[in-house]
């Protein structure tokens, strides 16, 4: 027992030994290491470049570098936060050199004492990894260009669109840079599924905006999408058959005489649908062209905007010619 009593002494003793080694250790680490980083020393470092001064009149082509490499020289804990933080700084461009084509460039080391005076007092920018950083200007414009909508629609068993599918704004003012805005002949609007549609459509839909290109600016960035859809009912009238473009002097006499028009339409517009809501014809005129035809093709002049679809029947209709 009294040996046991001593081990454990003897172990806690050790234990409070190896924790105060411990924690002299981490102390003296900590201060090395504030001691190291307040001395002096060279380094690389990335600097964030905002542009300014550009030219009035034109604008940036494409986006420019954003990043340059620099060496440095200050305490180590400036250094650190160099690396840590990219800093941002601020170009003058109103020295900017033309070459062609709308192509500039800027000497970096004119720019030396610029850049280094925006950074902390204690470090010294000692020079630039490039010399140079060329970048393309060019005239802004502005361009009206159609949207094309992307929507995939499908309804409930029994209802149906009843309208035209309206899009607000159906186009859209584009202003940027001339090299891409040229470029541009459409915009599209990310697709859009809509399944077992059974009410109104009312959808604003982002448009289709290529992220890589930043410096267009849009009118608008999304289009509103409205539709009636309803219940949809079928109905059928008979017509007489009306035959067109017949000459003075000539009788056509048509087998059948009348026609089946079967239409869909919305369960609420069903009462408001009679023979005046279609006009439907057959031309003579396609029998002057070819005189072989033994029948005429309906056409369809007009028909309600209440109706959706429309069947006639039959297809065709025999003729015989008879003269006064």
């Amino acid at each position: 027992m009294k040996k046991k009593v001593a081990s454990s002494l003897a172990f806690l003793k050790n234990d409070r030994s190896v924790r105060i080694f411990s924690i002299f250790l981490v102390l003296t680490t900590i201060i090395w290491f504030l001691i190291e980083l307040s001395k002096t020393y060279s380094s690389t470092a990335y600097l964030k470049i905002d542009y300014k001064n550009l030219s009035k009149t034109q604008i940036l082509q494409e986006a420019p570098l954003n990043k340059i490499e620099v060496a440095l020289k200050s305490s180590g804990f400036s250094l650190m936060g160099y690396q840590l933080f990219t800093k941002k700084v601020t170009l003058d461009l109103t020295d900017a050199i033309y070459t062609r084509a709308n192509r500039h460039f800027v000497l970096l080391n004119n720019h030396q004492i610029e850049i280094g005076s925006q950074l902390s007092s204690e470090t010294e920018l000692l020079r630039f990894n490039r010399d140079t950083i060329f970048f393309e200007l060019g005239a802004t414009i502005s361009k009206k260009v159609p949207v094309l909508l992307e929507l995939d629609l499908s309804y409930k068993p029994g209802y149906n669109l009843m309208s035209d599918i309206k899009m607000t704004p159906d186009s859209v003012v584009i202003t940027g840079p001339e090299k891409h805005i040229d470029t541009i002949q459409y915009l599209y609007t990310k697709k859009k599924v809509l399944t077992e549609v059974y009410e109104t459509i009312n959808s604003s839909i982002p448009l289709l905006i290529n992220p890589a290109v930043n410096t267009i600016s849009y009118g608008s960035v999304e289009v509103n999408v409205t539709a009636v859809v309803e219940k949809i009912t079928e109905g059928k009238l008979i017509i007489p058959v009306q035959i067109i473009n017949v000459p003075p002097g000539i009788t056509i006499t048509t087998f059948p005489k009348n026609i089946e028009i079967v239409y869909q339409v919305g369960l609420s517009n069903f009462s408001d649908i009679n023979e005046t809501s279609f006009d439907v014809v057959f031309d003579y005129n396609s029998y002057l062209i070819d005189s072989t035809l033994v029948y005429l093709l309906p056409r369809i002049k007009s028909k309600s905007d209440l109706v959706r679809s429309v069947e006639i029947k039959p297809r065709k209709v025999e003729f015989l010619i008879q003269k006064k």
